[in-house]
């Protein structure tokens, strides 16, 4: 928020269903904190409440300051809550149906992302394959799905992240990081420029979940018990920044 005081946390509640066989998100909690004053204004306030996947999770700035639309598919089918929020709660709620539907098993094995010009949302997981979708950002809506099979992992993890510039879209299996042109996503645009080395520190450090950083560079985390990062560094690409309330 401007006001440098406020940290606002949006914190999804995870449960399994199936004999903890299934693995879901049954909602998504705000927490809101005046770190200057050192104290809690909201604690574990309920925003939404549903049966949700357990990946795809994404936020982006809306046009005006201080709100943002959050993003978050529902689970074992093609339905997507897009949600815009304010320090006052949330404003609307859409309840989209566009796109692939999900299949419930392999719910938290993906990862979701707007792109860094606000105008595509991405949502990759190694079973069900990558879906790219047009964003409104002044309506909220999803158009122009766009999937993509790839490789079928079963219980595989992956993740993804769009280019500083966001002409290019990559993503990762745990052994293997792909380059997509996002403008034309197709099997055959799909370069690999990445591949897992077979490096150990204890565990394995294969690729698991991907994020921007300030320097401008793409950071890769290993799973649990791995001391590494990866680093994608993007070269003879201009910058776009998140846009921001205007």
């Amino acid at each position: 928020m401007d006001n440098d005081s406020l940290i606002v946390y949006i914190k999804g509640i995870f449960d399994t269903i199936g004999e903890g066989k299934q693995f879901y998100r049954k909602g998504l909690q705000e927490n809101i904190i005046d770190h200057t004053n050192k104290s809690l204004i909201v604690k574990n306030r309920m925003i939404l409440y549903d049966t949700l996947a357990g990946e795809g999770f994404s936020i982006l700035p809306a046009f005006a300051k201080n709100e943002y639309w959050l993003i978050t598919p529902q689970l074992g089918n093609n339905r997507i809550w897009i949600l815009y929020y304010t320090i006052n709660g949330i404003k609307s709620a859409i309840e989209q149906s566009i796109g692939f539907p999900q299949h419930p098993d392999n719910s938290g094995n993906g990862q979701g992302c707007f792109s860094m010009d606000g105008k595509k949302y991405a949502h990759y997981n190694t079973a069900n394959g990558l879906q790219i979708f047009d964003f409104d950002r002044a309506t909220g809506v999803l158009s122009n799905a766009k999937y993509l099979p790839l490789k079928n992992y079963d219980r595989a993890y992956g993740g993804c992240c769009f280019s500083p510039n966001s002409k290019y879209l990559y993503i990762n299996t745990p052994l293997e990081v792909l380059q997509i042109d996002v403008d034309n996503p197709s099997m055959e645009s799909i370069d690999t420029v990445g591949k897992f080395d077979n490096f150990y520190d204890p565990y394995p450090t294969t690729y698991f979940h991907m994020a921007h950083a300030p320097d401008c560079r793409i950071y890769i985390s290993c799973p649990s018990g791995c001391r590494f990062f990866h680093v994608i560094l993007i070269s003879k690409q201009k910058r776009q920044s998140m846009p921001t309330g205007q």
